[in-house]
């Protein structure tokens, strides 16, 4: 059976992360999150090949390619002109998905009010500190994932640039 939409991400806790959310909140729909190991124009480029173009199918309005606020300049273009809309293509404004991950839960896990969030630091050694915790990236996504329910408040980044627009093409 073939996915209902695709979602192509940079990296694999940003696959492992989406899967849960999507499948806790979006039970009914099959959603492929593609983990793009960091190039998400080439995976974008595969799919297009496999589908034989993204225009025209389906898939056009089904696609989504999640970036951090860090990437290389022209990707958005180079995407659209790979046949990914502009509305489907979500640029963060934070460069990490530990920022978007649900904030009660993330304040549980670093002994912090929601509002003292804004304390959240993702270390260049993968690991993301607040508090005078740390956690490993995957630990913490691992962790998250194992908290998720389909009535998880989200962050409204999170919320508003994907799974709103997601919504609106599943149902």
């Amino acid at each position: 059976m073939l996915p209902s939409a695709i979602i192509i991400v940079e990296g694999k806790t940003d696959r492992r992360f989406l899967e849960a959310l999507v499948s806790a909140r979006f039970p009914d729909w099959r959603v492929l999150v593609i983990d793009s190991e960091g190039n998400v124009k080439r995976r974008v480029h595969e799919l297009r090949t496999m589908l034989g173009g993204l225009a025209g199918t389906p898939y056009e309005a089904r696609t989504f390619v999640v970036l951090d606020s860090v990437h290389t300049r022209g990707t958005k273009e180079d995407l659209q002109n790979l046949g990914v809309p502009a509305s489907n293509i979500v640029v963060w404004s934070k460069n990490g998905i530990e920022y978007y991950y649900p904030p009660t839960i993330m304040a549980k896990l670093f002994g912090l009010g929601t509002n003292e969030l804004n304390q959240l630091v993702i270390c260049d050694s993968d690991v993301v500190e607040a508090n005078g915790f740390q956690r490993r990236k995957e630990d913490l996504c691992i962790e998250v994932c194992k908290q998720l329910t389909p009535d998880t408040e989200m962050a409204d980044e999170l919320e508003a640039k994907l799974l709103l627009s997601l919504q609106a093409v599943l149902v």
